[in-house]
């Protein structure tokens, strides 16, 4: 085991729709730096979510039972998880897109937990500010596929288009209405704040 810490890529590093195998090349750049990585499928997707929808494809990137707030119970266990495994190493937690919204939700609460954070293509998730809207519009000129907007190289857009693990889900989806109704809300202003 590696003296140098431990990147903890858990399966909040990905986009919601994709899989852990599609982050591969990132993990092996950090293993070949002396990093051990720990990466799994979101609840509902990738080869994961298979059996869980008992081999329907069209049915990847639904969560299942208990929705988002299960998801976010997942990651920290397998925060918990890593931990166990390996004591004395520092714990980062790596979220992409999705994944660093629901590593947001186990921050908020438990940040004690970590040692690290990187949360790349965030956004910032709070009640009254979360926009619901189609964000990857400004993209669709991009291409046909419809996930142009991944990356600027365009074998990225095909390979996720090609992927039969890989969907289009609409993040706000996966909000429930405990979840959406509070955070779509405008803010609230002046004393009511």
């Amino acid at each position: 085991m590696s003296t140098r810490p431990r990147m903890r890529e858990p399966s909040s590093s990905w986009r919601v729709g994709e899989h852990v195998d599609r982050y591969a090349a990132l993990a092996g750049r950090l293993a070949a730096r002396g990093y051990t990585v720990y990466a799994d499928d979101h609840r509902g997707h990738g080869r994961t979510g298979m059996p869980q929808w008992n081999g329907d494809a069209a049915r990847l990137g639904r969560l299942g039972s208990g929705g988002l707030r299960a998801a976010v119970r997942d990651l920290r266990d397998f925060g918990h998880r890593i931990r166990a495994e390996n004591p004395g190493l520092p714990l980062v937690l790596i979220g992409h897109s999705w994944g660093s919204l629901m590593g947001q939700m186990v921050l908020n609460g438990h940040s004690d937990e970590y040692d690290a954070a990187v949360l790349c293509g965030t956004a910032y998730r709070v009640v009254g500010s979360i926009n619901s809207g189609d964000l990857n519009k400004r993209h669709a000129h991009l291409g046909a596929t419809g996930a142009e907007w991944l990356s600027r190289d365009p074998a990225v857009a095909e390979a996720f288009s090609a992927d039969p693990l890989t969907t289009l889900v609409p993040l706000q989806k996966l909000f429930g209405m405990a979840d959406a109704a509070p955070a779509s809300r405008p803010p609230l202003r002046g004393r009511n704040r």
